[in-house]
């Protein structure tokens, strides 16, 4: 934990000084979450033993590797009109002697693409519109149209939604189940941000430090205090008598 405390407050430093953009107000809350995050990487750290590094197995996995372009394999498949990533998929099928199943007709293909992009079937008219004879639409134009429906950011936007255990209610309380009566907005950022494309790790920085970052309108300004509400969602224990208590269990569901 000392080591922790050292190694926050030099990035706190590196903050002050400039390196980072953050204002001087934000530097106590920034060091407890580098804090929190160096004391857990640590904590991790110490329970392996010190003859426990990593294998030459360990350090060739994939994610350990720097970024390649690689060649897509020279394969092919019967009818198939195969795209750089299908080739991979398809090499790895016949290394696996795995025979694939025919080709989806084109009824089928637009119900599977609105239901994994959307989370909806399509509307009798749009099959017919994709499917019907005479159709020329092709798939790519097709993924593209449904990517740009606001129904993409709340199909997907579940997902993380889960993750950062969401509800418009606290949920845990013993006393009352308290309503968050603005939780909504949260969930309309996660949406929005998805829809709009908003970098990943921009998204990550805005929930934990939205209201920290520089903002050029008010508008901006808005929707990082908005991302912030990531911070004060999921179950808390209102009841335990203990202040100090209810801040550990605050950290413990930010973390």
């Amino acid at each position: 934990m000392t080591l922790a405390v050292r190694l926050s407050d030099r990035l706190a430093r590196r903050f002050r000084s400039g390196v980072v953009g953050l204002s001087a107000a934000g530097i106590p809350a920034f060091r407890w979450l580098a804090l929190a995050i160096l004391a857990v990487a640590i904590s991790s750290s110490a329970a392996r033993s010190e003859d426990d590094s990593p294998t030459a197995t360990a350090s060739e996995h994939w994610s350990f590797q720097r970024l390649t372009k690689p060649t897509p394999p020279d394969v092919s498949l019967s009818g198939a009109k195969l795209d750089p990533i299908d080739r991979f998929i398809a090499s790895r099928w016949q290394e696996a002697a795995i025979e694939p199943v025919g080709l989806a007709d084109r009824r089928t293909l637009v119900r599977r693409l609105y239901f994994d992009l959307l989370g909806l079937p399509p509307t009798p008219g749009e099959v017919e519109a994709f499917a019907g004879d005479g159709s020329s639409q092709d798939v790519g134009s097709l993924v593209d149209e449904l990517l740009e429906r606001q129904e993409f950011g709340e199909r997907w936007g579940r997902y993380w939604l889960d993750v950062a255990r969401y509800a418009d209610s606290n949920g845990c309380s013993q006393e009352a189940n308290s309503t968050y009566n603005n939780a909504w907005r949260y969930r309309d950022y996660v949406i929005a941000t998805l829809n709009d494309d908003l970098p990943f790790d921009r998204f990550v920085m805005e929930q934990i430090a939205g209201d920290l970052l520089p903002a050029v309108s008010d508008q901006q300004r808005c929707r990082q205090l908005i991302a912030t509400g990531f911070l004060s969602l999921g179950p808390k224990v209102f009841g335990t008598g203990s202040y100090e208590l209810f801040r550990l269990d605050v950290w413990d569901e930010q973390i």
